[in-house]
């Protein structure tokens, strides 16, 4: 198993001024960082973050990333091997399985 050091939840809306709303009420205040005037981010755990920005062709379908220092497992390899890419963040491959696209 992975250990993660950080996730980040993206949710892009059409309708940013009511998400905003939406997600301030839910997690009852206001967003911890105003990365933009279209996009908005709420800490909601040490090392978990969750954001929302405008972008009407992506709304509806929501984004995560996870972050590790550790070098995966030979079962993560095996999980991911559909797809391989270069992660500038990690510094090595990180791959990205059919099932999850």
């Amino acid at each position: 198993m992975i250990d993660v050091n950080v996730l980040f939840v993206g949710i892009p809306v059409t309708d940013f001024d009511a998400a905003r709303a939406w997600y301030s009420k839910m997690f009852g205040r206001a967003e911890d960082v105003v990365a933009s005037k279209d996009e908005v981010i709420w800490r909601f755990a040490a090392a978990a973050w969750l954001y929302i920005v405008k972008d009407e062709q992506r709304a509806g379908y929501a984004l995560a990333a996870l972050a590790t220092w550790q070098r995966p497992s030979p079962s993560f390899g095996e999980l991911c091997s559909d797809t391989v890419v270069n992660s500038p963040i990690l510094g090595r491959a990180v791959g990205v399985s059919a099932a999850a696209r």
